[in-house]
């Protein structure tokens, strides 16, 4: 947790039991005000735990669904609407045979049951699940996706999946990457537009960021393709979209797309991950004035992979078949996050140092390290929800998590660092 008034950084610990556990495990937070929630797929179930007081405690614990459904569930997301409804996310497979598998994009939600004085929640009541989307084929490998609440409570679900069926006649298999749109606006039903798709390929994760609400709604929805980095753009509620811009090399992968009005301009910022020569770096393609024809785009590197040669050996130290070792610095692999804070962009960026060495012993694949996932918006304020509750502020905000962090070491050779878009 940090204080960005203070500047002072705190921790918390939670210990849970057999959650993180098996395949397609996922655990994802959204915050708002003195409401912190976090959802987790694991063991072949979905469960959240709800803090009220800014994860001091986490006085509710709701099983979303319960292990043993089929396949299993796996992959969440969550986000918390101005009237603290939680949306919450997940792909579950059912089905007894493969000959009957189905995969389902699932939204379970849940409503404030009360208020106290400070305005903060009392309890919650989540709803039955509802199935958003089932892929033709039926069997998928999903992407992990996002969902936002508009202003007014228009619910926007930015997702894709890959496919893979035989090649009729051949013997071998082709893949699809499919990326869609749900919106469900106000007090109706979801619109689910398929935005693009591409053949032969295995993306990576979708994004969405919403400005506005109702049918005029401006939908800005960021993908990964072949090529690289591409953003979509609707500005009817999501009904159809169009294509603005791509940017980075092939293999660019992770974009983060956030808008605010600054300046009385509208800034469009979209974050990703681009592989360079010496590692991965952190770029961003940007608007200070958004423009839908992508006219005055802006690519710029936020951060820089570097190298450097640290010792003249012939291998004896570090078992290599060449002369030098060389160090590397770059970003970690799925290694930021960001959200929009106001007329601002916080991110999480972790940052790793690696030697040649390392590449050789994982055959040039990039050190995973530890990824940071943190999701959901913690640091901004949410927006919109169903009717009912309040959308007021609270009066004060709880203490939260009150363990001090302990002082980075410069020597380590992982290094998390916050970094805020003016």
């Amino acid at each position: 947790q940090y204080d960005s008034g203070t500047m002072a950084t705190t921790t918390g610990e939670a210990t849970t039991a057999d959650r993180d556990f098996g395949n397609w495990r996922n655990q994802e937070v959204a915050g708002l005000h003195n409401v912190l929630a976090m959802v987790t797929t694991g063991h072949g179930g979905v469960n959240i735990d709800v803090s009220l007081d800014r994860g001091g405690s986490f006085a509710i614990t709701e099983e979303l669904s319960a292990p043993g459904l089929d396949w299993g569930q796996r992959l969440c997301n969550i986000d918390i609407s101005d009237d603290y409804t939680i949306g919450v996310i997940y792909w579950r497979t059912t089905g007894s045979t493969y000959e009957n598998l189905m995969t389902e994009l699932v939204l379970v939600e849940g409503t404030p049951t009360g208020f106290d004085g400070n305005n903060t929640p009392t309890g919650y009541a989540f709803g039955s699940p509802v199935v958003v989307h089932t892929p033709d084929s039926r069997d998928a490998i999903p992407l992990l996706m996002q969902l936002e609440y508009s202003s007014a409570g228009d619910l926007v679900i930015g997702y894709g999946y890959n496919e893979i069926a035989p090649v009729m006649g051949m013997p071998f298999t082709q893949t699809e990457a499919s990326f869609r749109c749900a919106v469900r606006p106000v007090g109706g039903e979801f619109n689910d537009v398929l935005i693009d798709s591409e053949t032969g390929t295995i993306p990576n994760d979708p994004s969405v960021a919403l400005r506005g609400s109702g049918s005029t709604m401006e939908v800005f929805f960021a993908y990964e393709r072949s090529d690289g980095v591409h953003l979509a753009y609707s500005n009817n509620g999501g009904a159809n979209f169009v294509q603005v811009a791509q940017v980075g090399e092939p293999g660019a992968f992770q974009p983060s797309v956030h808008v605010r009005d600054q300046a009385g301009q509208v800034r469009v910022d979209v974050l990703f991950l681009n592989p360079t020569i010496d590692g991965l770096e952190l770029h961003n393609m940007r608007w200070d004035s958004f423009d839908p024809s992508g006219a005055g785009v802006i690519h710029e590197a936020l951060t820089q992979a570097t190298k450097e040669t640290i010792d003249d050996n012939t291998g004896q130290n570090t078992f290599m078949p060449f002369a030098k070792t060389v160090k590397i610095k770059d970003v970690a692999w799925f290694g930021f996050d960001a959200v929009t804070d106001g007329d601002d962009v916080v991110m999480v960026v972790h940052e790793q140092e690696r030697t040649s060495f390392d590449f050789m012993n994982i055959g040039g694949r990039p050190v995973p390290g530890f990824p940071v996932f943190f999701g959901g918006g913690i640091f901004a304020d949410a927006a919109g929800g169903s009717a009912g509750a309040s959308s007021a502020p609270p009066q004060a905000l709880l203490p939260g998590l009150t363990t001090p962090a302990g002082a980075p070491d410069a020597a380590h050779r992982n290094q998390l660092r916050l970094v805020k878009l003016d």
